[in-house]
């Protein structure tokens, strides 16, 4: 979780480890406060969400993030792959109410 400094926040995002913990590295800055990271077992894919205004989506292990169309909610609690369909999510948010949609990607990270 990132942490608030008056001249913007830093240390968070999401971080990979391919060598069972003993060594991380940074993969996903673009939100500082990530709240949740879940997989979809069915198709390997990860999607993050958190304080940030967003929900992002990685097909390769949490090397690259491309946001999510559609979800534009500050306080993003939770993703929940639909069980009917790998094409929608549900997300969360800690207002109490729940996003469902598309399951793709619709700008990369590094794009606003």
């Amino acid at each position: 979780m990132g942490v608030t400094h008056p001249d913007g926040d830093t240390g968070g995002g999401i971080f990979v480890s391919t060598d069972a913990g003993l060594h991380w590295r940074a993969t996903f800055d673009r939100a500082q406060h990530v709240y949740d990271v879940t997989g979809d077992p069915r198709t390997g894919t990860l999607y993050a969400c958190g304080f940030d205004q967003g929900a992002w989506r990685s097909a390769d292990r949490g090397e690259h993030w491309r946001r999510l169309g559609g979800f534009d909610f500050k306080w993003g609690h939770r993703v929940v792959p639909d069980p009917a369909s790998p094409d929608r999510v549900y997300i969360t948010t800690f207002g109490g109410s729940v996003w469902y949609g598309p399951a793709v990607s619709q700008t990369s990270a590094a794009e606003p």
